[in-house]
C-alpha cells in the first residue's frame, strides 16, 4: 500500500460494527454473529486492526488470544492468532502482510516466545516467519471396532455437572502434558469444544476411587439418515466427539468401554487424535481412517526464551550452535549456543559470528519444524532449508527428539 497503515489495538468504546463487517466478508459471517464473536469470545484487548492514517475505518483485523502449546511435557507460552481478514476493497495492496508484520513485533514485545496459527494463505504468514510445524489429523472409527476390555473396565460414567469443570481441566491438562504438540486451553477453546456448531455437547466422565475426574468425553449425537453411508458395522448415527481424554491407564481404558457401549446405535465415531493415539494403535482391525485435516504453523517469536522453555531428553548432556536470521526481529539474529545440561536447557546469545565452530545455520522459519520437532535437520538439510555437517545435524535431531509428532486435536 502507497501510504503507511495504522496498527492499534481496539478501543474499549470503539464500535464494533466496521470490524464485524470484515469477519463477515472475510468469513461468510452475519455482522451479528460476528460481533458477538469479537465481543464475548475473542474480546476487545485482543483485537488489533490496521486503517489508513487520514481515515479510521479499518481495513484489517486480526486477533491474538494467549494460550499455551504443549512441547515434549513443557508448557510453552504462545499467542494464538485467528480472525484474520482484510477488506475486500484493500485486498492486493500488501495490508494482511504490514499488519501481520506489526502484530509478530507487536507479540514479540509482549513477551511471547511463540505464535501458532491455523493457514488460509501459506505465503502470507510464510512472510513473516510462520512455517508448518505441527498437524491437526480427523479419525473415524467403526464403533463396533473398538475392542472390549476382559474383564471390562470399570463402569461408573455419569452426566458432567458445573461441578465437575475444575476436574476436567485437571483432566486434560494431566493428558496434554504427555501428549506432544497438544494447546494448554483457555475459556475460548473450552467454550468451542461445549458449544461446536452443530450444537451443545454432552459431556460425561468417569472418576476414580477419590472422585477425581480420570476421563471424560464432550460429544454431539447426529439424527439417524439412512442414506448416509458409515464404516460401522452397526446401522446408526454419527457420534460426533468434540473431546476425549483421560489422565491414567485405567481412564484411557474406561475410554474405550465407554464409546464401545455405543456401538448398537451408533454407526461410526468422528473425532480429532493425534496420529499416534493409543485409541487408534489399539484397534484390532484396518478398517478406520486417519487423516490429516490441516497442519498447524508456528513463529518463534524470542529465541531465547523459547529455547529455554520447551522440554528436551531427560538426561542428555549436548551443545548446538545456531546462526539464525530473522527478517522482522533483530535481537533474534545472531549466533545461539544452546547447552543441555542432564536435559536442562541454557540459550546464549553471541554478537561475533565469528566465534561460531561447527554451526547450523538456518532462518527463523525454518527454525519452527525443527523446533517442534516436526521436522528433523536432516530432512532440512535435504530441503536446503538449513546448512550443517552431518554431526551437527544429528546433535540437532538429537536435542530436539521428541516422543511423537506434534499434533493438535483443536482448531481456533
Amino acid at each position: 500500500m502507497a501510504e503507511p497503515l495504522i496498527y492499534r489495538p481496539v478501543t474499549e468504546a470503539e464500535d464494533l460494527e466496521p470490524i464485524a463487517r470484515l469477519a463477515g466478508l472475510a468469513f461468510g459471517t452475519t455482522n451479528a454473529e460476528s460481533v458477538e464473536w469479537f465481543e464475548k469470545r475473542v474480546t476487545r484487548p485482543n483485537i488489533r486492526v490496521v486503517h489508513a492514517q487520514d481515515n479510521p475505518t479499518p481495513l484489517g483485523v486480526t486477533c491474538r488470544i494467549p494460550m499455551g502449546l504443549y512441547l515434549a511435557g513443557n508448557e510453552v507460552p504462545q499467542l494464538g492468532v485467528l480472525g484474520v481478514g482484510v477488506a475486500p476493497e484493500a485486498r492486493g495492496m500488501g495490508v494482511a502482510k504490514q499488519m501481520m508484520a506489526d502484530c509478530v513485533r507487536e507479540m514479540h514485545s509482549d513477551g511471547s516466545p511463540l505464535s501458532a496459527l491455523y493457514s488460509a494463505m501459506h505465503p502470507l504468514y510464510r512472510a513473516v516467519g510462520y512455517e508448518n510445524a505441527g498437524l491437526l489429523c480427523d479419525a473415524v472409527i467403526p464403533a463396533g471396532m473398538i475392542p472390549a476390555d476382559n474383564p471390562p473396565a470399570p463402569a461408573g460414567w455419569r452426566e458432567a455437572t458445573e461441578s465437575d469443570t475444575e476436574g476436567i481441566h485437571a483432566c486434560y491438562a494431566e493428558y496434554a502434558r504427555h501428549t506432544h504438540g497438544m494447546l494448554a486451553r483457555v475459556e475460548y477453546l473450552w467454550h468451542r469444544i461445549r458449544e461446536p456448531k452443530a450444537g451443545p455437547a454432552r459431556c460425561f466422565v468417569a472418576t476414580d476411587d477419590q472422585g477425581r475426574v480420570e476421563a471424560y468425553c464432550y460429544y454431539t449425537q447426529a439424527r439417524f439418515d439412512a442414506e448416509e453411508n458409515t464404516l460401522g458395522t452397526a446401522a446408526g448415527s454419527a457420534m460426533n466427539i468434540t473431546d476425549l481424554a483421560w489422565s491414567t491407564p485405567r481412564g484411557f481404558s474406561r475410554s474405550r468401554a465407554f464409546l464401545r457401549g455405543f456401538a448398537s446405535i451408533v454407526g461410526e465415531i468422528r473425532l480429532s487424535l493425534p496420529p499416534d493415539s493409543p485409541l487408534i494403535h489399539t484397534l484390532p482391525d484396518r478398517r478406520f481412517a486417519l487423516n490429516v485435516r490441516e497442519p498447524w504453523m508456528l513463529r518463534i517469536l524470542d529465541v531465547k526464551s523459547a529455547l529455554e522453555a520447551r522440554g528436551y531428553p531427560r538426561g542428555l548432556s549436548a551443545t548446538l550452535q545456531l546462526i539464525i536470521t530473522d527478517d522482522l526481529i533483530e535481537s533474534n539474529n545472531g549466533l545461539w549456543t544452546l547447552t543441555l545440561d542432564s536435559g536442562t536447557p541454557t540459550a546464549s546469545h553471541q554478537p561475533d559470528q565469528a566465534a561460531a565452530d561447527n554451526p547450523l545455520r538456518i532462518d527463523i522459519r525454518a527454525l519452527a519444524p525443527l523446533y517442534t520437532g516436526f521436522t528433523s535437520a536432516r530432512t532440512l538439510r535435504a530441503a536446503g532449508r538449513l546448512d550443517a555437517s552431518d554431526n551437527t545435524a544429528d546433535t540437532a535431531d538429537a536435542i530436539f527428539a521428541t516422543p511423537s509428532t506434534p499434533a493438535m486435536t483443536n482448531m481456533f
